[in-house]
């Protein structure tokens, strides 16, 4: 190499030797102890009361409350779903999205007599589950 060119690898070298770990450590810094998705809830199976129950041979809906009377969607697969993330709405709203764990709780929001669940890919805009309570 040249002399300018060494100089200014050198340079780069040494700006990228200070500035990475510098950067590092400020992401860790800003990064939540406990980061968790709102829409997931982890709960034990009898803390709910089933109110309503759809069953086909891969998945099962459950509209559940638990021990407050707050409603739940319940969605149990036998086999996770094949695309990627499906997306989860109820009456038009979207509750979250599925993720590789085959039993899922999704909060309610209100008092409704009738839901409308729908799962769908939106990247292949297809309709993996469509049910009505």
């Amino acid at each position: 190499m040249i002399q300018p060119i060494r100089k200014r690898h050198r340079l780069i070298w040494l700006v990228l030797a200070v500035s990475l770990p510098v950067l590092f450590a400020l992401a860790l810094k800003q990064t939540p102890e406990n980061p968790s998705d709102s829409n997931v809830i982890s709960k034990q199976s009898d803390d709910f009361t089933i109110v309503r129950e759809l069953k086909s041979e891969t998945e099962s809906l459950y509209l559940v409350r638990d021990r407050s009377g707050k409603p739940f969607l319940k969605i149990e697969f036998s086999v996770p779903p094949k695309s990627a993330f499906p997306n989860v709405k109820a009456n038009g709203k979207y509750l979250g999205t599925i993720n590789s764990e085959t039993t899922q709780y999704f909060p309610l929001s209100g008092e409704v007599e009738k839901y409308t669940v729908v799962v769908y890919d939106e990247i292949t805009q297809e309709e993996i589950l469509s049910a009505e309570f």
